[in-house]
């Protein structure tokens, strides 16, 4: 990775007639931001990150999330929500169009912000996902991804406004 500016772009990302998708769309050391679309579900499995902080911003759509005690927080077009290392969460698309939202996240272990060898481009912490009681479970798991199936394109795009 160098050490050079770099401009990155979501325009004419597809919207989805059903499922979800996921891109990488900017990394530094440390710091990465993934793109993520959903006609349907979420990551609907409980769960935290032990090793990455993150937040996740919506552009478009709406969103519900669940903590750890149950309690739901619903965020809508340019709000967000940040969830420290450690914090429980779940969420999934609830509102009436395609979720389209940001998820930025960032580690100090450096090791863990590398890419993962079975996943080029997404960083080990990404990855690193446990249940309440420390168990690690899989990202790709029936368990979280319920109801979100990989994405069927719809024809339209998101077109940020420049």
């Amino acid at each position: 990775m160098t050490q050079e500016l770099d401009t990155f772009s979501i325009r004419d990302t597809p919207l989805l007639a059903s499922g979800s998708s996921m891109k990488l769309v900017t990394r530094a050391p440390g710091l990465w931001m993934h793109l993520k679309v959903y006609a349907d579900g979420g990551e609907n499995g409980l769960h935290m990150h032990p090793d990455e902080d993150h937040m996740f911003f919506v552009l478009q759509g709406e969103a519900t999330f669940i903590d750890r005690d149950g309690r739901q927080r619903v965020v809508g077009a340019n709000e967000g929500v940040t969830v420290p290392r450690g914090a429980a969460y779940a969420f999934r698309a609830s509102g009436d169009q395609n979720l389209v939202l940001l998820r930025v996240g960032s580690s100090t272990d450096l090791a863990l912000a590398a890419d993962s060898a079975d996943y080029p481009g997404i960083p080990k912490a990404t990855l690193t996902r446990q249940h309440l009681d420390g168990m690690d479970f899989s990202a790709s798991s029936g368990e979280n991804k319920t109801g979100a199936a990989p994405g069927v394109h719809s024809g339209k795009i998101f077109a940020a406004t420049p």
